[in-house]
């Protein structure tokens, strides 16, 4: 899976693409909530509706894909489980802040938890 995020520094915008393996499991609980779990990047999402899941799911991979990048751990962590990271240089003109700080795209993989053991 790659997700690919912008980040602004002062210096310049970096457009960083992760090409990584992050499968979440997700399932629906007994009270109706919904359950995502990834055990490679230790986290899990709880939300109301599986819609919202998917939302937080994003949401998530991109705060900490940055958080990642900005305390210089992400190419630790991506050396690690053999991801890729690549860094574009943008110019100012590609990336407008009504698109965000950073952009996903194919951030999930997600699969039923009951389909699996």
């Amino acid at each position: 899976m790659e997700n690919t995020y912008s980040h602004s520094t002062e210096e310049m915008m970096m457009l960083i693409s992760v090409e990584c393996d992050a499968v979440w499991d997700y399932k629906r609980t007994d009270s109706g909530q919904w359950l995502a779990t990834c055990e490679v990047l230790h986290s899990v999402i709880q939300s109301e509706t599986k819609e919202e899941l998917v939302e937080d799911i994003q949401e998530a991979m991109q705060v900490l894909f940055l958080d990642l990048e900005e305390s210089g751990e992400l190419d630790r962590l991506a050396h690690e489980h053999g991801w890729t990271v690549q860094r574009t240089p943008l110019e100012t003109e590609d990336y407008t802040e009504s698109s965000g700080r950073f952009q996903v795209s194919n951030p999930v993989v997600c699969r039923s938890a009951h389909a699996h053991p």
